[in-house]
């Protein structure tokens, strides 16, 4: 997060941290907690993702549940940050790992126009 508030630091500069006020701003999980936050989101989290620890996806997917933000959260056992690049639609991975948010997205967008199918 620091490079994306920060860019990158001058030859011989060390990243440095952001600064926590700017940060909470623009953080999702704070602005959910805060209650200004409102979005329908569904989560497809692996549990190896490297980058983002799967416990702050739980604690995300907590937060919006209990703001009564519509979500869901589909934890992947085994996988990785950025797992379902290589999955064909209508593959098993696909329909285990990926179908179940665009289903989510195609409810949310019936939902908003009015229509059902």
């Amino acid at each position: 997060m620091s490079l994306l508030f920060n860019g990158l630091p001058e030859d011989g500069e060390v990243l440095r941290y952001p600064d926590a006020k700017r940060a909470d701003a623009f953080s999702p999980l704070s602005q959910v907690r805060k209650g200004n936050y409102h979005t329908p989101t569904y989560l497809v989290f692996g549990d190896q993702d490297e980058i983002a620890p799967f416990s702050k996806g739980l604690e995300f997917a907590r937060a919006l549940e209990q703001q009564g933000v519509r979500s869901g959260f589909l934890p992947v056992q085994g996988a990785r940050h950025i797992f379902d690049l290589g999955l064909v639609p209508g593959s098993e991975g696909w329909n285990v790992g990926v179908g179940p948010g665009y289903e989510f997205l195609l409810e949310e967008l019936e939902s908003a126009s009015g229509s059902r199918s």
